[in-house]
């Protein structure tokens, strides 16, 4: 097994994953490119090939080797990380010698939103420098604060993934279409309003009722119970992570666990990837 290739990881990557994935996105997958992709980072196709295998099973990628759209979500997720992480240990004044194998430490042995609470604590009491433009976070905040409801564009993927894509998920039908980022105090949340009867969704030629039951949102590694209010669901989107889409919209995602039933006897649960856009 190569160096820093630990294919017993849970759910932390290596940084040489990582790379993999990395070289993975900007090759596409052209002919040799797990060659390739072996050459750039020192090591046998074969490891390439293991972790790929892994990331598939995990719906990063499809069957052939093209990045889900949960895939690109948490690669992103990754990217932005080493480059904050990177930064930090810069202004903390560790040796630039030494910062590539303080990365790779802190990424392989510290849980990913630990290090984004690390940095986020960090990067809040730096002073702002001058002309710097506010980040996502704050154009959210200004974006409520200025209208109090806002309303946003969602949709729920399957994060389970088989293999083959991410599908769009059933979940979709357990709301409806319309849902509000809403300001409450200090507190910003993203509101999905249950759908009273749902919906036509088809099953071997039965129409299919959706009921969600329980919503859960990932916060620090935690599964946390969404609040229910009548006939809406609450998620504060201080558990979303919220970046600038390529054409300057805000963008947030989140990981939710779902928990639905057909309104007889049959129950799902499954894990979802939440995204929206305001």
């Amino acid at each position: 097994m190569e160096q820093g290739d630990n294919l017993k990881r849970k759910s932390r990557p290596s940084v040489l994953q990582l790379q993999y994935m990395i070289e993975l996105e900007r090759l596409g997958n052209v002919h040799g490119f797990q060659t390739m992709i072996a050459e750039k980072c020192g090591v046998t196709q074969v490891a390439v090939n293991k972790y790929l295998k892994i990331a598939t099973e995990k719906g990063y990628l499809t069957e052939g080797y093209r990045f889900t759209e949960y895939g690109h979500v948490w690669l992103d997720r990754y990217k932005k990380l080493l480059g904050r992480l990177e930064e930090y240990l810069k202004n903390i004044g560790v040796p630039e010698s030494d910062l590539k194998e303080a990365v790779r430490s802190m990424v392989e042995n510290t849980e990913r939103y630990v290090l984004e609470a690390i940095l986020q604590n960090y990067e809040h009491q730096m002073p702002a420098l001058p002309g710097k433009k506010s980040g996502p976070e704050s154009d959210v905040k200004k974006t409520v604060r200025q209208y109090t409801k806002h309303r946003v564009q969602y949709i729920f993927y399957r994060a389970d993934g088989n293999g083959k894509k991410t599908p769009i998920s059933m979940a979709n039908e357990a709301f409806e279409e319309t849902a509000y980022v809403v300001q409450e105090k200090q507190n910003e949340y993203l509101e999905l309003y249950i759908r009273e009867r749902t919906t036509n969704r088809r099953t071997r030629g039965e129409a299919v009722e959706v009921i969600p039951m329980s919503l859960k949102y990932e916060k620090q590694g935690v599964l946390e119970i969404a609040e229910k209010q009548g006939g809406k669901l609450r998620i504060p989107l201080s558990a979303c992570q919220i970046h600038h889409g390529r054409d300057g919209e805000l963008k947030g995602t989140t990981t939710v666990n779902i928990i639905c039933s057909d309104g007889k006897a049959h129950v799902t649960e499954s894990t979802e990837l939440l995204m929206f856009w305001l």
